[in-house]
């Protein structure tokens, strides 16, 4: 029999944060004493990028991430710029997976005096916009910036390693001599007191085609304690659907259980559903969840678990 639901129309975000190692909100510049200080910058050498890698999920599970959000601090000796596109012609995301060299998946072309980057899916905000402390470069004071990479919509393991790293090219500085180097923001995950999901205190480095160049240990050379890169990771779990008319079936398998699903926030698009069965469908021995909607069915099923992770099964 099917239970009758009466849920608010409302659309839920799906976007859900899997992997968590952001900016720190402790210890911050050198107020803090050089032994205690937790947030630094690294940039590449010769042309290259700095980067790190994470997981998260299971083994067995399908994610796709959604946005890719990360720091950068580019201001330097010959100022602080009021927009990245002022130090900055173009930024790239890079990504692979393992130990695969890392390939550009989104690039966007800045122009001076803003942020707002020509076809591409990135979205620049000033960190320090509101009240948040500057960063703290020998007694010179730079902006932090947010850089959201959106609508990613890529495909990932749970339980496996990917690689990352983010590059801006450079204008021309006054004179045309020196190009203005990409900073990455970084932190040591125990001092700073925020998300610290698999920091190891390393951070890699990329050349200028994406091959990894150096592991480095910043206690070993430029600093005197371990560090990451900070980035945070926004995906949701990609499951099997079933579409028959007006029912859509998400199939429960080894790695989801349809038990856990929180059915309040099921959604096909803004539709709410009519109602909802859980049983064996296909004879796996394994509960299948079927949702009833009022009309053909086009698109995903989306909602989350108990536990607040996002889910999506599309219609394929």
């Amino acid at each position: 029999m099917l239970l009758s639901l009466a849920l608010p129309l409302l659309a839920r975000d799906p976007l859900h944060l899997v992997f968590d190692r952001g900016l720190p909100a402790a210890n911050l510049n050198n107020a803090s004493g050089d032994a205690n200080r937790s947030n630094v910058r690294w940039s590449g050498e010769e042309n290259g990028f700095s980067g790190d890698d994470f997981r998260f999920g299971a083994p067995g599970e399908r994610w796709v991430i959604d946005r890719i959000r990360t720091w950068a601090v580019p201001g330097n000796s010959l100022g602080d710029p009021s927009s990245l596109g002022d130090y900055f012609q173009e930024v790239r995301l890079y990504f692979g997976r393992g130990e695969a060299a890392l390939k550009p998946i989104v690039q966007g072309t800045l122009n001076p005096g803003t942020n707002a980057v020509e076809k591409a899916g990135i979205r620049i905000t000033e960190a320090t916009g509101e009240g948040a402390p500057l960063y703290d470069d020998f007694g010179k004071f730079f902006r932090i910036w947010q850089l959201d990479f959106e609508n990613l919509n890529l495909a990932v393991e749970g339980g496996a390693a990917y690689r990352f790293g983010v590059h801006g090219a450079g204008r021309l500085a006054p004179g045309g001599k020196q190009a203005y180097p990409w900073f990455n923001h970084g932190s040591n995950a125990a001092l700073g007191e925020a998300g610290r999901d698999a920091a190891d205190g390393k951070l890699l480095i990329f050349d200028a085609t994406g091959e990894h160049a150096e592991t480095l240990d910043p206690t070993v050379r430029f600093w005197n304690k371990p560090s990451d890169v900070n980035v945070q990771v926004f995906a949701h779990l990609a499951v099997e659907l079933a579409v028959e008319g007006g029912e859509a079936t998400l199939v429960g398998s080894e790695t989801f259980d349809t038990g856990s699903l929180d059915v309040t926030t099921l959604r096909f698009g803004r539709r709410v559903p009519a109602g909802y069965k859980l049983a064996d469908v296909n004879g796996d021995g394994r509960l299948d969840l079927t949702v009833q909607f009022t009309g053909t069915l086009n698109g995903c099923l989306t909602g989350r678990r108990l536990d607040g992770v996002s889910f999506a099964g599309c219609r394929k």
